[in-house]
């Protein structure tokens, strides 16, 4: 994430971007072949997109930082703010 200085929709992107062409190798006939399965591909592809967005939004959550009262006042972690911990 350095070499990127940390572009979080970047990366979101490329993740997006390699689920997509990973999943088209792995749903091929000659995948499942040689992998002796068979996948139901609505069911793989929802559940793999599923599996990055909440990653991310989840990644995200913990980042994000909320100020309540006062303006200039410190900030907190918004999933503590929540929670109601600090």
């Amino acid at each position: 994430m350095a070499w990127l200085s940390y572009v979080p929709y970047l990366l979101f992107f490329l993740w997006l971007a390699l689920t997509h062409y990973s999943l088209q190798s792995m749903t091929e006939k000659k995948f499942e072949d040689k992998a002796g399965i068979r996948t139901r591909k609505p069911v793989f592809y929802v559940s793999s997109y599923l599996y990055v967005v909440f990653s991310c939004f989840l990644a995200w959550l913990f980042q994000v930082e909320v100020v309540t009262g006062n303006p200039n006042g410190p900030a907190v972690p918004l999933w503590s703010h929540w929670l109601g911990i600090l």
